[in-house]
């Protein structure tokens, strides 16, 4: 298995997309990296997520690397969506630093946030924490 200089195989780097259905929204969590090699299946999974009329959420707080390409991937679907997409990210991290480096103008409405996502059994449901569905913890 090829490895980084760190260690970290090219799995543990790949990106991954989570939708989830919310009433006031459509969310796409970003997990993993997003490099050039993901830009393609990064902007699939945005238009699997637009639906006419809704808000859609990119939540890139769990996103660990951005690159430029993949940015530019925003500005233009922010571009097309209007005020329907926000793009949430951590807060002083990598993420949120590369946005600032590129210096993303304010109206495209990046908002910094630090919301980690973690499982959270939902009323009614049983069963270990780690057999149910992501989303995130309010």
């Amino acid at each position: 298995m090829e490895t980084d200089f760190f260690g970290a195989s090219k799995n543990d780097r790949a990106p991954a997309f989570v939708s989830e259905g919310r009433a006031d929204a459509e969310v796409l969590h970003v997990f993993g990296e997003l490099d050039f090699a993901a830009v393609s299946e990064f902007e699939s999974a945005l238009a699997c997520n637009v639906s006419l009329g809704r808000v859609l959420v990119v939540d890139l707080t769990p996103c660990s690397y951005i690159e430029a390409s993949a940015l530019g991937v925003l500005v233009r679907a922010r571009a097309a969506l209007g005020d329907l997409l926000r793009v949430e990210v951590a807060q002083g991290g990598i993420v949120h630093r590369v946005f600032e480096i590129a210096k993303v103008p304010h109206e495209v409405v990046f908002e910094a946030a630090y919301r980690p996502l973690r499982l959270v059994r939902r009323a009614g449901q049983s069963g270990p924490a780690d057999s149910l569905p992501l989303r995130a913890a309010e």
